[in-house]
């Protein structure tokens, strides 16, 4: 099991989760599914993501490797200060970078992707996050984080 972190300030961002291979993006291309809110990831559960999500324009690139989660999941965050990252149809869509920040700190951790055209899902940024390992943690502890702290990869 995995509890993700702030890797700023180490404030506690999701419960324990059960990481589970990617889902794949067919949910978004099958029509009928379209506007069912069904979610990309089940309760308690996490995978890491090997498709670039996120803005891709000449100002920023996507992001690769962000950890997707089912929104019930994600804790510990409030929204944005920029109205603009929280925009959407209906909710969120996540169009416009990170839309979450650490409650605590104000580090952006998290783009909420949860509009009516979406899978819903948040996705963690790898570089604004860390690891804190369950009991049945089998990856290396990094030091410099502390004890069972690491960084994803």
């Amino acid at each position: 099991m995995t509890v993700f972190a702030c890797a700023r300030c180490g404030s506690r961002l999701t419960p324990n989760l059960r990481r589970v291979p990617a889902p794949g993006y067919d949910l978004i291309d099958d029509p009928t599914l379209l506007y069912q809110y069904i979610p990309r990831m089940l309760p308690g559960t996490f995978a890491v993501d090997p498709e670039p999500f996120g803005p891709s324009d000449i100002r920023c690139a996507a992001t690769r490797g962000t950890v997707i989660l089912n929104p019930g999941d994600i804790r510990g965050t409030k929204a944005h200060t920029d109205y603009l990252r929280r925009s959407g149809c209906c909710r969120p869509s996540g169009t416009y970078g990170p839309n979450l920040v650490c409650v605590v700190c104000g580090s952006e951790v998290a783009t909420e992707q949860t509009d009516c055209w979406t899978a819903p899902a948040v996705h963690l940024e790898p570089a604004a996050v860390m690891t804190r390992s369950g009991r049945t943690a089998g990856s290396a502890v990094d030091p410099r984080k502390g004890p069972g702290r690491r960084r994803i990869r």
